[in-house]
């Protein structure tokens, strides 16, 4: 998996760095706000986590809000999954315990988008944050519930989807929207309390979302 990643990575910074240069340029959107929709796919690299919760899928889903700051956007995001699994014995074995896992990510981040026009159709963007999932992990018997914190870094794709129909972008945007994007975003997290072992959530979150700006 960590191979994958670093091609996903390595394709989405040769994408950024082909685009003509965004110096001297000025994009004209009036629009201050954003929010998103996303859901993503969720791996986790902790050793021991894939044996506790290999069988089950790991789907994420994020609500996230941003508000532009001269050419960045602030953000604030919550989010949610859940796993379930059996628990592991002193040598890593399974047992019949059932363990669950719900986490709560939440997370502040600052994005750059590279854009250089008005209804420029791709917007790459780049980012960082600070996050916090919140979470309970249950067995047998037993109860565990806490906080993690962390960061992490982004870099994502915004495609325009007004173009597709512009008689129903510009009636939207008579309502009060801008413009409305298909959004994929690959996300890479450190979540360990910044070092410690017990219940790392470091790993990456590929992600694809619908974003409208306002």
């Amino acid at each position: 998996m960590i191979i994958k990643e670093k091609i996903i990575y390595i394709t989405l910074l040769c994408i950024l760095f082909s685009l003509p240069s965004f110096h001297n340029v000025r994009a004209e959107n009036q629009s201050k706000y954003t929010t998103s929709l996303w859901a993503g796919y969720y791996q986790p690299h902790d050793s021991l986590f894939e044996k506790v919760y290999s069988d089950n899928e790991r789907c994420v889903v994020f609500f996230e809000f941003s508000r532009k700051i001269f050419k960045f956007e602030a953000s604030l995001g919550v989010g949610g999954t859940y796993f379930r699994g059996y628990a592991v014995d002193e040598e890593d074995q399974p047992t019949l315990d059932k363990a669950e896992l719900g986490v709560v990510p939440s997370y502040l981040q600052l994005c750059y988008p590279l854009q250089y026009k008005i209804n420029q159709r791709v917007v790459p963007y780049l980012g960082a944050g600070f996050d916090a999932w919140a979470y309970r992990e249950k067995t047998e018997g037993e109860k565990v519930e806490g906080v993690k914190y962390g960061y992490h870094g982004l870099l994502g794709l915004r495609l325009l989807l007004d173009w597709l129909d512009p008689k129903a972008a510009n009636w939207i945007q008579k309502e009060g929207i801008e413009n409305t994007y298909l959004v994929f975003e690959a996300r890479h997290n450190r979540i360990n309390n910044f070092g410690e072992n017990k219940l790392d959530l470091t790993g990456p979150i590929y992600k694809v979302g619908i974003l409208i700006e306002y």
